[in-house]
C-alpha cells in the first residue's frame, strides 16, 4: 500500500468511528482520491447513482514502452469487456491492452476485450481514429474489427469497480468518439477539490461536535499532506492501474489495525 492509500485509509478509518450516518459519502470522497491516478476512472456518485462523464486529459505513452497497445477515446462512450471468470459484461475507456496466454486481448487482467478463437500468436495491433480495430498475425494474416461504443440509459442500475463499470441497461451509439492510439485518458477527478470538500465536512463537523478537535486536526493534518503529495507529482503513474483494476471497499478490520498504529484514543 503507497503513502497516499495509507492515508486515506486513515482519513477514512477517523470518519467510520466518528459518524456512521456519513460513512457511505465520505467513502465516496477517499474512493474518487483513491482512483485519481487511475487510468480513465470516471467520478461516480454512490447517493445518485450517477457517473461524471467529462473528458478526462490524455496522456502520451512514450513510444519506447510499446504505445501501440494503449489507446484512449476522446469523446464519450464505453467499451464492452468481458470477465474470464463469471462471464459477466462490463464496460470501461481504459485502453491499455494486454495478451494471455492465447493471444486473447484484454483491457484489464481477467477481462477480455476481444476473443482470439484462432489462438494465433499476434505479431502486434492497429486502431484507427474511426475504431477500427486491425490485428496482425504472426502468418501474415490480419482481421479487422470494428470496436463498439455504449453508453448507459437514463434509467441504468450502475456499479463502480474503479475504472470498469457495470450497467445493467445500455444502448449502442453511433461513432462519435474518436481513438487515439499511444495515449490513455486520465482520470477526470480534482484532487485538490475533493480534498477541499473533505476538508469543509471535517470543519462543519467540528463545529456540530460530531467529532472531536483533535479528531478533525489529526485529519486535517492528513489532509495537508496529501495536498503536498497531490501538487509535487512530477509524473503520472500508471501502474496501479493495470495491477489493482478492482479496488473493493476498504475493510473494517484494516482500518482498525492502522486506527491502533496512528490514532491517538
Amino acid at each position: 500500500m503507497n503513502k497516499k492509500n495509507l492515508i486515506l485509509l486513515v482519513v477514512l478509518s477517523n470518519f467510520a468511528f466518528a459518524f456512521g450516518q456519513d460513512i457511505n459519502y465520505f467513502h465516496n470522497l477517499t474512493e474518487q482520491l483513491q482512483y485519481s491516478d487511475c487510468i480513465a476512472y470516471k467520478l461516480y456518485d454512490y447517493n445518485s447513482n450517477s457517473i461524471d462523464y467529462s473528458q478526462g486529459s490524455l496522456f502520451r505513452i512514450p513510444k519506447n514502452e510499446d504505445n501501440s497497445n494503449f489507446f484512449a477515446i476522446l469523446g464519450k462512450g464505453f467499451v464492452k469487456i468481458k470477465s474470464i471468470e463469471t462471464g459477466k459484461e462490463y464496460y470501461t475507456r481504459a485502453g491499455h491492452i494486454l495478451f494471455d496466454e492465447d493471444y486473447n486481448l484484454l483491457l484489464m487482467p481477467g477481462f477480455e476485450f476481444y476473443h482470439n478463437e484462432s489462438k494465433k500468436s499476434i505479431n502486434k495491433i492497429e486502431i484507427s481514429r474511426e475504431g477500427l480495430l486491425t490485428i496482425f498475425f504472426i502468418d501474415n494474416t490480419i482481421q479487422e474489427i470494428k470496436i463498439k461504443v455504449f453508453m448507459p440509459t437514463k434509467e441504468c442500475d450502475i456499479k463502480c469497480y474503479g475504472n470498469r463499470y457495470y450497467f445493467s441497461d445500455v444502448q449502442e451509439m453511433e461513432q462519435e468518439s474518436e481513438f487515439f492510439q499511444g495515449f490513455v485518458e486520465m482520470s477526470n477527478v480534482n484532487k485538490i477539490g475533493v480534498l477541499l470538500e473533505i476538508q469543509s465536512l471535517l470543519l462543519k463537523m467540528a463545529e456540530k461536535n460530531e467529532i472531536s478537535h483533535i479528531v478533525y486536526e489529526y485529519n486535517l493534518l492528513l489532509c495537508k499532506e496529501l495536498f503536498v503529495l497531490y501538487s509535487t507529482s512530477a509524473e503520472y503513474d500508471l501502474s496501479i492501474s493495470f495491477s489493482e483494476q478492482a479496488f473493493e471497499s476498504i475493510k473494517l478490520v484494516e482500518a482498525k489495525e492502522i486506527l491502533q498504529r496512528f490514532i491517538l484514543k
